[in-house]
């Protein structure tokens, strides 16, 4: 077992324990980010460029099969943008899962009578020390994921340079780990995330709507805890992203060289204490991805050579299916 301590965030906590139940890469902040307005409408999408930030949360840039004047990518794209042709709806795969759903670490145990007694029903668990996370799913969940992704490897390797300088030059992120295309979701219009660490006896966690307003609450202790909710009169926005799938794109560092002139590398201590990403040749920086630096707990080993050192666009899947 990976054990996690305070050195880690609250959201690299949440998501390096809920990687190893294979739904995709746990985002820790599923809202959606506030701009463009037109984004908030649906949230993170296939096709959407970003970063995963430290606070757990998905840094949208831009669509590859929006235009670059439609609302959602608002003229603000790279240079020499043209987007990809749009996927078939025969190459999706949906899934949905039901209202009272959760996905859980293995020392988190469900107590209460399940998804039967939902929506409205009450979520109990119980939580076995030292640590574990709980992601609780009032009104089910929604899975979306592009199953062909040979256009998008060939789109992403073509027009990888030009992605990381529009990040780093019109964005301003100043950012040197890898960037991530979108190949699916899991989505949901409420949730409630818990996580705990470090703790020595069991512990009991619930999950209930209030008598007054139907809004879910967390109560029980020690254990760090958030959720969304809706109201009563509220349609359900399913807006919320609880997890991603989609390939992670990172540059040799001669590209680096050429494009921006110096690599910085260097080691800060929790760089030092995760490890790598297999696909992250640049230093744990400001603009660096958590997910980066999270699948790096998992690396044994840096990956070295040609694809690393050389003019080289790197694409892998993420989570991998090792890490996943």
């Amino acid at each position: 077992m990976h054990l996690v301590d305070d050195t880690f965030s609250e959201s690299e906590i949440y998501s390096h324990q809920l990687l190893r139940r294979k739904r995709g890469f746990p985002l820790y902040d599923p809202e959606p980010q506030p701009v463009p307005e037109e984004y908030q409408k649906c949230g993170v999408a296939i096709g959407d460029v970003g970063r995963i930030t430290p606070e757990g949360s998905f840094d949208f840039f831009f669509n590859i099969y929006l235009e670059a004047d439609h609302p959602i990518n608002n003229n603000d794209v790279p240079e020499n943008f043209s987007p990809l042709q749009r996927y078939k709806s025969r190459d999706l795969y949906d899934r949905p899962y039901p209202p009272g759903s959760h996905v859980s670490t293995s020392s988190v145990q469900r107590q209460d009578a399940g998804p039967s007694n939902f929506p409205g029903g009450l979520f109990i668990f119980k939580c076995r020390a030292p640590q574990g996370a709980v992601l609780a799913l009032p009104d089910g969940s929604h899975l979306q994921k592009l199953r062909h992704l040979e256009s998008l490897r060939t789109y992403a390797a073509a027009h990888a340079e030009s992605w990381f300088k529009y990040v780093n030059g019109p964005r301003g992120r100043g950012f040197d780990g890898s960037l991530y295309l979108v190949t699916g979701w899991e989505k949901a219009p409420t949730w409630g995330i818990a996580s705990f660490h470090s703790v020595d006896d069991s512990l009991q966690l619930s999950f209930t709507p209030a008598a007054a307003d139907s809004r879910y609450r967390w109560t029980g202790n020690p254990a760090e805890t958030k959720d969304h909710n809706l109201s009563s009169t509220d349609e359900p926005t399913w807006n919320q992203t609880t997890f991603v799938h989609g390939l992670s794109i990172s540059l040799g560092r001669g590209i680096w060289t050429r494009l921006f002139e110096t690599v910085q590398i260097s080691e800060t201590d929790a760089e030092s204490r995760l490890g790598r990403g297999p696909t992250s040749f640049a230093s744990s920086s400001q603009g660096s991805s958590l997910l980066s630096r999270v699948l790096g707990f998992f690396s044994k080993k840096t990956t070295t050579g040609e694809s690393d050192e050389g003019e080289n666009v790197v694409l892998a899947d993420f989570p991998s299916i090792s890490q996943a």
